[in-house]
């Protein structure tokens, strides 16, 4: 008895030096930041799920490594723990992201607990980049503010769906910006994380309870086999709402054999015209093989017993797949080996949910809410190209919805990272070779909120530039060819951009005229290019030049 009594005041003096120290009360344990965590929250008003999704990783210049948490609406968080407690260093939004000058704080370690301690406060300058309107670059557009405080509110039983968290603390975070005061409480429950959230913003109030997360995934269902909720049948065609009147595609094309080692393949061209030869097998949904129409070249794999698999054979709410490759770059026709390029990549996925989405073709059932991480690292041309966001897969259809971002994190520092490519895709419409799929909305189900229908000055330059190619504007002098030869001085992989960027550049500074001269193009070469790079760029179209032009 004597030893029961002296283990158990053991314990208790552990779990208070733990949880109440001299520095306070330590709130590290709270905030499961770890590859994998997930959390999805159920809105009380509408039952609508938001989810928190901890997946992919970073290297950020001047930093270091870095998780990347996936928010809804494309907002994505880069976050490191430290000593001080959870620290962000930078966050991605669909058309905007932003780099504190010091790390923000997210979560503080540990907190006060007495009941007149002062709040944890940070204020920090957040530095805003933007593409401004006729830049074909991001830039530094604008400095704001912000002070971000913690207050310890007390302790609190949380039962949700019979469901009970004990001892959970709450934390009331405070944030001042010029956009105006944003205040949520927090319930966090050691090894659990948020359990519960009071929002107030703008004179509204909307509170969030935990429907479920990486260590309980709720009533989900079991293994769900990649093939029936990705098929891949030859012929079909689908339509996406991608905007207020504006519409993508993808194909499935007929089975072929793929190029460097004749394996039977089925190609999925995206809306870039990027071609994915894609196979099931034991793995899953496996990528041998892919055409890129940036650098007209294939990526593929020497050793064919290593390719990429995009998803595992079956999918498992709350299981995280990673798949680790090494592609190598070809030139299409002569299949020679691009040997001054050796990329990492790197595809993960995680289950979180399942639930009924509608989209414009209609109410689809039992959707898997999947959030995706996809990096290639280019160590030679030191860059990653990042692709982060949500996918909806519904049963015997595939892709219906998509919240997805692409991102270039540069290592240069002259170099500024770019946003491109924002996919808030919704499916529309599903050709077949039998024919149309026509597909009626469930009424029991709430279509989605009404997107804004304000258009960024960012979405006016990529609209005015997809109506202006450059087989449109008027060449003067030799201006064409300095356009060709500056393009042509980049490295082979990031041509397709440097084209599109300098392009760009040219469009907005023609104006209505579209007439192209010489003395523009080599303007648009010394905003767009890449500090490090302008002086060897314009020697090289130097000598096309004929003298000023107007």
């Amino acid at each position: 008895m004597k030893k029961h009594c002296l283990i158990t005041a053991l314990c208790l003096a552990v779990a208070f030096c733990y949880t109440a120290t001299a520095d306070g009360l330590v709130i590290k344990g709270c905030f499961p930041l770890r590859q994998g965590s997930f959390w999805n929250f159920s809105d009380t008003e509408t039952a609508d799920i938001s989810s928190w999704t901890v997946i992919g990783s970073l290297s950020l210049r001047d930093i270091g490594k870095v998780h990347m948490m996936l928010m809804e609406n494309g907002r994505i968080l880069c976050l490191r723990e430290d000593w001080q407690g959870i620290q962000m260093y930078a966050e991605f939004g669909s058309e905007e992201y932003r780099i504190p000058a010091q790390p923000a704080l997210f979560l503080p370690r540990d907190i006060e607990v007495l009941p007149d301690a002062p709040p944890v406060t940070r204020s920090v300058d957040m530095e805003i980049f933007t593409m401004p309107p006729g830049s074909a670059t991001f830039a530094r557009t604008a400095t704001e503010p912000q002070t971000v405080s913690f207050l310890m509110k007390g302790y609190d039983i949380v039962t949700i769906d019979d469901k009970t968290y004990t001892d959970c603390i709450i934390i009331e975070k405070s944030t001042s910006d010029p956009g105006g005061p944003v205040t949520e409480t927090i319930w966090l429950a050691h090894s659990v994380g948020p359990v519960k959230r009071v929002v107030k913003e703008q004179g509204r109030e909307t509170t969030y309870h935990l429907h479920s997360y990486h260590g309980s995934p709720g009533k989900a269902p079991g293994p769900l086999p990649i093939r029936k909720l990705l098929p891949l049948r030859p012929g079909t065609r689908k339509t996406f709402m991608t905007g207020k009147n504006a519409t993508a595609a993808t194909e499935i094309k007929p089975l072929e054999k793929d190029r460097l080692h004749g394996t039977n393949v089925t190609p999925y061209v995206d809306h870039l015209g990027d071609i994915h030869y894609v196979v099931f097998d034991e793995r899953g949904l496996v990528m041998p093989q892919r055409y890129w129409t940036a650098y007209d070249g294939l990526s593929a794999y020497p050793e064919p017993g290593n390719p990429a698999v995009i998803f595992p054979a079956q999918l498992e709410i709350g299981r995280l797949h990673t798949s680790f490759s090494h592609p190598r770059s070809f030139k299409p026709r002569s299949l020679t080996m691009f040997e001054e390029n050796h990329p990492e990549l790197l595809y993960a996925s995680l289950p979180v949910c399942v639930e009924d989405v509608t989209v414009p073709m209609g109410t689809f059932r039992d959707c898997v809410k999947i959030g995706m991480f996809y990096n290639i690292s280019n160590f030679e041309l030191m860059f990653d190209v990042v692709r982060i966001g949500y996918i909806w897969l519904a049963p015997d259809t595939g892709i219906v919805k998509e919240h997805v971002i692409n991102l270039y994190n540069y290592s240069l520092p002259q170099s500024t990272h770019l946003l491109h490519d924002v996919r808030f895709w919704e499916l529309k419409h599903i050709d077949t070779p039998e024919g149309p799929v026509e597909k009626k909305a469930v009424s029991s189900v709430r279509p989605p909120p009404k997107k804004p229908s304000n258009t960024s000055p960012a979405e006016k330059t990529r609209s005015r530039l997809a109506k202006t190619g450059t087989e449109q504007l008027s060449w003067k002098g030799n201006s064409k060819a300095m356009f060709d030869r500056a393009v042509n001085a980049s490295p082979f992989f990031i041509r397709p951009i440097s084209s599109r960027q300098l392009k760009k550049a040219i469009v907005a500074g023609t104006g209505s005229r579209n007439i192209v001269t010489e003395d523009l193009v080599i303007e648009c070469v010394k905003e767009v290019t890449p500090d490090a790079f302008v002086e060897k760029t314009l020697q090289d179209i130097e000598s096309l030049y004929t003298g000023k032009q107007k």
